[in-house]
Parts: C-alpha cells; structure tokens; sequence
C-alpha cells in the first residue's frame, strides 16, 4: 500500500502555468481549467480582490485597476506552477476643444432662473429651486422659470468633449476596458 501512494505522489506533475482569457468586464476565465487544482491569486498592483468560481474557473476581479499573478497547485502547500498573470485597467480619456463653427449651434450657453418670488416653491411652476433671502425677500424665496442664455459666437463656440486615449501598448480593449493577460 505504502509503495503504491508514493508511485501516485510521485506521478503528480507540477500543472502548467495558467493561462487566462478576457471574457467580460472584470471576469478572466482560466484555460483548460481543472477543478482538482488549486489556484492562488496574488495582488501584484493595483487593488482588490480576485475571487475565483470553482464551478466555471472564471476568476472576478472586484477593482476596475488591478493586477494579479496566478499559480496552481494540487494543494495549497503543493509545488506550484509557473506564474500566469491578468490585468484590467479603466478607460483614461483627454479633453479636447472640438469648436462648433457659427451658426451650428447655440453658443457657449449657461442656465438662469428667470424668476423669482417670496414664499415656499409651492405655488410656483416646476422646475423650481428654493432659497433663502434672496430677491428682496425677508425669508424663503423661490426661483422658478428657468432659461437659456447664449453669448454671441464670433467666430466659433467652444466644445468640450471626453476623448478616450488609445489603448497602452501590450493591452486590448474589450468589454468596455483595456486588459492584458500572459
């Protein structure tokens, strides 16, 4: 009996290193998984934490920025493979003025309150914001008749937008953030 445990003992391999696929936000699934091993995930960077499903060997990554190292083993205390590593990282984005020409759209445009009256916004229309003191009134007043007031475009409107920067170099962008797997 003892010679035949130790001919299965020594017939464990070490496993193969793990390697991982992106397969939704946040979720990295291992190849060829194997539900006899253990796997152990290892914060490199970042935060969180990576929890894994034994059922489907889909890991989930809690933060939006991190980076986890990944071994497997028959057992926690067993050799351990070579490193397989995931990564996710949020989308980094640049403003940029793309200006409107004149005449295709209204013009560097901000929000007033048209009116104002004393009292609670009860009898007033909505929209409304309340106050206090304003507009001649003792106590609480009310704004109501919201407006849009646009300056005069001379040659141009500005036009401020998010542009997303491109993907780092060794990452790919899917499912909504960029990710790198080795």
């Amino acid at each position: 009996m003892i010679a035949t445990m130790a001919g299965f003992l020594g017939g464990l391999s070490t496993p193969n290193s793990p390697t991982m696929t992106h397969t939704a936000s946040g979720q990295f699934t291992i190849n060829s998984y194997n539900s006899s091993l253990v796997y152990t995930p290892t914060l490199v960077s970042g935060s969180g934490t990576a929890s894994l499903n034994t059922g489907t060997g889909v890991f989930t990554l809690s933060s939006t920025t991190a980076r986890f190292m990944v071994t497997a083993g028959w057992s926690a205390g067993a050799t351990q493979s070579g490193n397989g590593f995931m990564e996710r990282t949020p989308y980094t984005y640049t403003s940029v003025n793309q200006p409107y020409a004149c005449g295709t759209h209204q013009c560097n445009c901000s929000t007033s309150w048209g009116s104002c009256g004393c009292g609670g916004c009860g009898g007033y229309p909505s929209p409304n914001g309340q106050s206090w003191g304003q507009c001649g009134c003792p106590g609480d007043m009310c704004w109501y008749n919201p407006g849009t007031t646009c300056q005069t475009c001379t040659s141009y409107c500005d036009n401020f937008v998010n542009v997303k920067n491109g993907t780092p170099s060794g990452y790919v962008d899917q499912h909504g953030e960029w990710s790198r797997v080795t």
